[in-house]
């Protein structure tokens, strides 16, 4: 783990209860991509109408990867 990669406890989120299980370092694109590999293909798309089909590219994974980066080291998430 580099430096770069800690981010602080969030407010209320457990402050130093989570410290030393990982829980606070920013997430890997490798992690991402397990998680994207595990979703179904014949399922239907959620409330974003993005069927899985269309996550597992590179591409895709790259994007996630930023957006969900953005957000947890924010504590916000985009309203659309």
């Amino acid at each position: 783990m580099n430096d770069s990669d800690y981010v602080p406890p969030i407010d209320g989120a457990g402050g130093d209860a989570f410290d030393g299980l990982g829980f606070n370092n920013l997430f890997t694109i490798e992690e991402v991509r397990k998680c994207i590999i595990q979703a179904k293909f014949a399922k239907a798309p959620g409330h974003d109408d993005i069927p899985n089909v269309l996550l597992k590219n590179d591409l895709a994974l790259a994007m996630l990867h930023s957006l969900f980066r953005r957000c947890y080291v924010s504590g916000t998430v985009p309203s659309e």
